[in-house]
């Protein structure tokens, strides 16, 4: 059926109204635990709002390359990051909680924020969380983060991170939930269960991981559900035509290290000969193959973030690829 009939907008807007009222124990309002019981109101309450979660929390694989998502209504629409989803109309594979694979697509980005919608295509009725208000959040509040880091694992499930929000800054939420990759896209929720934040940027260090508010979804919902690309001006500007970054590399312990950079290409005022690329969007760079791959799928225009070893330095570098038809 049409994205945009009326019963799709309907349950789009289902989970922002129904909520959860479970209210929130005084213990998450004190600036820090001051006793064993303390903590263990804290362990309860989220092993209360656990489940729930984890049954929303899903894989989703795109080109060999994996990300996390989280369902929002019993249709099966999914809250996850533009670099995951990649552009409207992709064809994803999507792992529910307990390993079963169905097939899902792309919808609308906003890739200035890496805010996007995908949705499952097989028909059927999923499990689905609720979505906090915006404007909810407040710097010190207690949340905790889900994520599918390397894909599913059914005897590991998704993993679980118990953390404080750092910062809010407008169009970006930061917490101390230790992310790593393959957890992009995956769900960042209050201490009431409610989705609060989709993880974006995973940085190297635990106290950099960065995430999209939910504001960003409510502003742009009506845009994604009709496949839009907010604020880009040519869909040629999203991934179609192979994306080149233009070096030359070679596998090396932890990732791979920069022979040669091109020049006139995307890579040449970014990357320098002996840096050590370790991941791309959070995944892992340990085969050529796999990484040259993923940059020609991302496609020209894309923005990519490379986290780089240079000397004894740790970079992340910000890169928009150039284009390689042939």
């Amino acid at each position: 059926m049409s994205l945009l009939t009326a019963s799709w907008r309907r349950f789009a807007w289902a989970p922002l109204l129904a909520g959860t009222c479970w209210g929130q124990p005084q213990v998450l309002e004190l600036e820090a635990p001051r006793n064993l019981e303390d903590l263990q109101v804290i362990q309860d309450t989220l092993q209360a709002r656990l489940e729930v979660a984890r049954k929303a929390t899903v894989t989703l694989e795109l080109g060999g390359a994996t990300g996390s998502g989280v369902i929002v209504n019993e249709e099966g629409l999914i809250y996850t990051a533009a670099h995951v989803s990649m552009r409207p109309g992709f064809k994803l594979r999507v792992t529910l909680s307990n390993g079963k694979e169905l097939e899902g697509e792309g919808l609308g980005v906003v890739p200035e924020t890496d805010a996007s919608l995908a949705r499952i295509t097989t028909e059927g009725t999923y499990p689905h969380v609720p979505i906090a208000p915006a404007a909810s959040v407040e710097q010190g509040d207690w949340c905790f983060s889900l994520g599918n880091a390397g894909g599913w694992d059914e005897s590991r499930g998704s993993v679980v991170r118990l953390g404080r929000i750092v910062k809010v800054r407008g169009t970006t939420l930061q917490s101390d939930c230790a992310l790593i990759g393959g957890d992009s896209g995956g769900p960042l929720f209050d201490m009431e269960g409610r989705l609060i934040g989709i993880h974006s940027r995973v940085g190297i260090s635990a106290q950099n991981n960065m995430h999209v508010p939910m504001s960003e979804y409510y502003d742009h919902l009506e845009a994604m559900l009709a496949m839009e690309a907010v604020g880009v001006e040519s869909r040629e500007m999203l991934p179609g035509v192979d994306g080149f970054l233009g070096v030359a590399t070679e596998e090396v312990e932890g990732g791979l290290r920069v022979l040669r950079v091109g020049r006139k290409t995307a890579a040449e005022d970014e990357l320098e000969v002996g840096d050590v690329i370790v991941s791309l969007d959070d995944q892992p760079t340990l085969e050529k193959g796999g990484f040259g791959d993923r940059v020609r799928q991302m496609g020209q225009g894309a923005k990519i973030r490379l986290q780089v070893i240079r000397g004894q330095e740790e970079l992340e570098l910000q890169i928009t690829l150039g284009g390689k038809s042939e």
